[in-house]
């Protein structure tokens, strides 16, 4: 049979003391003379004593647990928990991770709004999450704030509820690689742009042409709504537009969507046409040629979105804040002057 597990009334028989006392030193409350203290503590670790976070969570009502709903299922999302994760432990803090979204066969797609009902009920102090309704309201969020739950969207912006956001500057990154371009001379550009209702592909978007139109350059668009492709998107657009020499596209993954449709249409890289893509995922580096870009930096969201999550477990209330981590230009080998 399994050994019991040490309790309270275990370490106040060894140390000769209430229980009372037990708990208030565990807890580093009250005060309790230095000796006895020493002595508690040693009789805790004798016993092998581990406290029970389960009871201590009903006790306070506070779970030292943050609800995480980011996809692991790339790079960039994966490297942004691992922030989250790191600046949360730092702190003796728990994230429990889960994701909603289409699920592998057999199992069957979970909504985001089952998975926010998971976090509740398994009382997470706060949630942090990338949000897949991008319009999502006070509403949806109801459940969550009549608890006094902290919500921090990462990623996409939630315009219409009342949230911390943390996330890149996409507008600056549009604007960045719209002003490559234009330095190295292109004026036919084309545009494979995410999924628009999405704050990430608007706002890479909207600066985008706002550049290029300023510089009187002409632009053309097309929309990959799963921000995964992006080959078709490029075929259609170097068919609609033979004159464009550069292509900014909303991600990587579209990115080498547009080097299948260069490939695919004689079009060389960069001498015939430049593209940029933005993340800076690790497959960038090892595109050939090796992709310029618009650099995330993905742990640096996770870790500052975890200590204002922490800031809000402490009691801070003040007005829902916007928090941006600044993008850098990767230039690398598939941008040139244009020919």
């Amino acid at each position: 049979m399994p050994r019991p597990l040490p309790s309270l009334a275990d370490i106040a028989r060894h140390a000769g003391v209430a229980i009372s006392t037990v708990s208030r030193v565990l807890r580093g409350q009250g005060t309790v003379a230095p000796a006895t203290a020493r002595r508690i503590t040693a009789a805790a670790r004798r016993l092998r004593y581990r406290p029970n976070l389960l009871v201590q969570g009903m006790q306070t009502g506070r779970t030292r647990t943050i609800g995480v709903m980011v996809p692991v299922d790339d790079p960039f999302h994966a490297d942004m928990v691992c922030g989250i994760h790191d600046a949360l432990v730092a702190e003796d803090f728990c994230p429990l991770v889960l994701w909603s979204g289409p699920a592998r066969p057999p199992h069957r797609t979970v909504t985001e709004l089952e998975q926010l009902h998971r976090m509740i009920d398994r009382r997470v102090d706060g949630i942090i999450l990338r949000p897949v309704i991008d319009d999502a309201d006070d509403v949806y969020f109801h459940e969550a704030i009549e608890r006094d739950l902290p919500v921090i969207a990462v990623d996409r912006v939630l315009t219409n509820a009342q949230v911390d956001f943390v996330g890149c500057d996409d507008a600056d990154g549009g604007r960045l690689a719209a002003e490559h371009f234009l330095a190295l001379g292109h004026r036919h550009l084309g545009h494979v742009a995410g999924a628009l209702f999405t704050s990430t592909g608007r706002q890479r978007h909207d600066a985008f042409l706002a550049a290029a139109a300023a510089a009187g350059a002409a632009c053309q668009v097309a929309e990959d709504p799963t921000f995964s492709d992006g080959e078709q998107q490029a075929c259609q657009l170097l068919a609609a537009a033979p004159r464009i020499t550069a292509m900014f596209c909303a991600n990587d993954l579209l990115a080498a969507g547009a080097y299948r449709a260069a490939a695919r249409l004689g079009r060389r890289i960069p001498a015939d046409l430049s593209i940029i893509g933005f993340g800076d995922l690790p497959l960038a580096a090892l595109m050939a040629p090796p992709l310029t870009t618009v650099q995330q930096h993905a742990y640096q969201i996770g870790s500052l979105a975890a200590r204002r999550m922490l800031v809000r477990c402490a009691g801070d209330r003040s007005a829902p804040q916007r928090l941006l981590v600044p993008v850098t230009f990767a230039p690398r080998a598939s941008t040139a002057r244009v020919p």
